[in-house]
């Protein structure tokens, strides 16, 4: 699958009818192995993430393993800049559309269709 950059992705939504329609999708663009789908809202999510990352970074320098501990206090610094300006996306605003699953190596037709405008 060909990306804008990302090698991983995480979607959040709480709603069950979303979270079924995405998991279709998911499965028609044999994506599964490049999105990881939550059950959560995503302020959650990066909150949860945070406090993992937090105990993460912990270990490493109680380990005298700084650079990974400085690696993961980027990260949480880059998360905390996300949710302050609140950058992260919602599925209408990544608006993909027939080209980006073609691109992500699905045949041109009436598949496509169904997907985008579910």
């Amino acid at each position: 699958m060909r990306s804008r950059g990302a090698e991983k992705i995480f979607l959040c939504d709480n709603s069950r009818d979303a979270i079924k329609i995405i998991n279709q999708n998911i499965e028609k663009t044999k994506t599964k192995d490049k999105i990881t789908l939550l059950n959560m809202d995503y302020k959650k999510a990066l909150e949860e993430l945070i406090n993992s990352l937090t105990k993460d970074m912990k270990e490493a320098a109680k380990n005298q393993e700084f650079e990974k501990a400085a690696v993961i206090r980027d990260q949480i610094a880059s998360i905390e800049e996300i949710m302050e300006k609140q950058q992260c996306l919602t599925i209408k605003q990544l608006a993909v559309t027939g080209n980006d699953l073609i691109a992500a190596g699905m045949k041109p037709g009436k598949e496509i269709g169904e997907i985008c405008s579910a």
